[in-house]
């Protein structure tokens, strides 16, 4: 019985470990994800700038006829 629970034990503390480094490995998946947000709404705001500082309208692929036509 005895050696059942030790076995418990090891196992219990081998989850405890892969669970804190899987924890830790999300918690820096989201602090890049947060960063990668931020970049990207700083781009969209530079480009928007650009775009009002031109005057001209963003380009469109809906605009452009295809090659066929």
């Amino acid at each position: 019985m005895d050696q059942r629970i030790e076995t418990l034990e090891t196992r219990l503390a081998h989850l405890e470990l892969a669970f804190d480094e899987l924890n830790q490995v999300v918690y820096e998946q989201a602090k890049q994800l947060e960063a990668a947000h931020r970049f990207i709404e700083n781009m969209q705001g530079r480009i928007k700038e650009i775009v009002d500082q031109s005057g001209n309208q963003p380009y469109s692929a809906e605009d452009e006829r295809p090659p066929h036509y």
